[in-house]
């Protein structure tokens, strides 16, 4: 079982979403949009926190898009679920859809362009 620690973080308001953002610089941050009512949402939800558990180094957040639609409207998400790659208070990236293999691979992929100066 992960520690608390590293299990992704359940965002509870668009102020606190704002914060996380602009707030954890020179850290990556994977956000899952997600719906409880979305069956891709709970297949992909216990990789999400093994992958929290895995790279402690990036911080993971859930938002649930019926409870913050003016985060999922901001940052145009209108599908689910949608991953985005946060860096610096910059999206680098999105992945549309429950596609475990691209969700792990570019964390890795980010990781070691922020490793490299490429970000």
């Amino acid at each position: 079982m992960p520690g608390q620690d590293t299990l992704p973080v359940i965002v509870g308001s668009e102020s606190t979403f704002d914060d996380i953002i602009a707030n954890e610089t020179n850290k990556l941050i994977v956000v899952d949009f997600y719906a409880d009512w979305c069956g891709p949402c709970r297949m992909i939800a216990p990789l999400f926190v093994k992958l929290a558990s895995e790279h402690i180094d990036v911080k993971f957040l859930k938002v649930d898009v019926d409870a913050l639609t003016g985060v999922a409207a901001k940052h145009n998400v209108t599908a689910m679920p949608t991953f985005k790659y946060f860096y610096n208070q910059k999206e680098v990236c999105e992945i549309v859809g429950a596609q475990p293999q691209k969700i792990g691979e570019k964390i890795e992929e980010l990781k070691k362009k922020i490793e490299c100066g490429e970000l």
